[in-house]
């Protein structure tokens, strides 16, 4: 593939003619600007089947509008060995075909996490080729409460209920060494790295990643112990009521709240992506639209559902690495 500039002949790089030189087929924008040496001009939907068949094919894109989203798609899910060569000695066009090429190009994907979480997951999404519509639902506060207080078995169900535990402690004159002999639980691996951070080895991570998952897999240790449940104001019920039916002295530490973020105009997106229920349940209070979702988990597909969004992607890990490669198997 030669970026060529500005569809100049005489402005073709030495790496392009070279090329060209060599091609057994040539495709272009403009017709007989760019042929050169033996190559045979074929039509832009003639590069795929050839190149299918070994042979060596120039697609030149002539001109700053380069390839279409639909031709950029078609080679993309080709999976055809394809270079992206500067055409032109000029300004060289081929970071613009390379992102052209990418697997996410020409997608509008929303991302509604709280805006403090959402730069790494955007970043990533802006990497595949994706146009990012950062679309915050929601917003994390952390809360004024008593003192933290003893427990047997410490219970954490997210990322954020271990930093602001561990941000608790700090404020109250305590580390992780004041936890002694508690048994730590964490709801996945993400979880668990969360803890490691601060210097705590997980005891039970669950292999499930959600909440009720690791309320299960805790409850058969924690008859007549207390447990102490690290999370928002909002956390799953289901968590109590699994331990509390277990025999377990049930206690719940609000760390922090969230809140609804402050409304912004929706632009429109080819796909919405919900990391948590509240997400879900968010973006359907503020918004009309009902595009196609990509989801975290079961119970974020629920809660999408439930607010009438069609599910499109489901995470098979339900952590953000996860939910990315749910939405590259949704643009193949």
């Amino acid at each position: 593939m030669i970026a060529a500039g500005s569809g100049a002949p005489e402005l073709l790089s030495v790496g392009a003619r070279a090329l060209l030189e060599k091609a057994e087929w040539v495709s272009v924008d403009r017709p007989h600007r760019f042929l050169v040496g033996r190559a045979r001009s074929i039509r832009p939907s003639e590069v795929i089947p050839r190149a299918r068949a070994g042979d060596l094919v120039a697609r030149v894109v002539a001109g700053v509008e380069a390839l279409s989203a639909r031709e950029a798609a078609q080679i993309r899910r080709s999976r055809v060995d394809f270079t992206v060569v500067p055409g032109s000695v000029g300004p060289p066009l081929a970071r613009r075909e390379w992102l052209k090429i990418r697997p996410l190009f020409g997608f509008r994907i929303a991302v509604t996490r709280a805006a403090e979480q959402a730069g790494g997951f955007c970043r990533a999404l802006a990497d595949l080729g994706a146009h990012v519509v950062e679309f915050p639902t929601i917003e994390i506060r952390p809360t004024v409460r008593p003192r933290i207080p003893p427990a047997e078995v410490l219970l954490f169900t997210s990322q954020n209920g271990v930093e602001f535990y561990f941000r608790r402690l700090r404020e109250e004159g305590r580390d992780a060494r004041s936890l002694g002999e508690t048994l730590v639980a964490a709801v996945g691996p993400a979880t668990a790295s969360a803890l490691d951070r601060h210097g705590i080895l997980a005891d039970l991570v669950s292999g499930e990643f959600t909440s009720e998952a690791l309320a299960r897999q805790v409850a058969p240790i924690c008859r007549g112990r207390t447990v102490l449940h690290a999370a928002a104001d909002k956390a799953n019920v289901e968590v109590r009521e699994i331990l509390t039916t277990a025999g377990a002295r049930y206690l719940k530490a609000t760390l922090y709240r969230i809140v609804p973020a402050r409304r912004v105009r929706w632009t429109g997106g080819d796909l919405v992506t919900f990391a948590s229920a509240e997400t879900a349940r968010r973006f359907a209070a503020m918004v009309r639209a009902r595009p196609p979702a990509a989801c975290i988990g079961p119970v974020t597909v629920k809660a999408a559902r439930r607010a009438g969004f069609p599910v499109a992607a489901v995470a098979r890990e339900y952590t953000i690495p996860g939910l990315l490669e749910a939405i590259l198997r949704w643009a193949q």
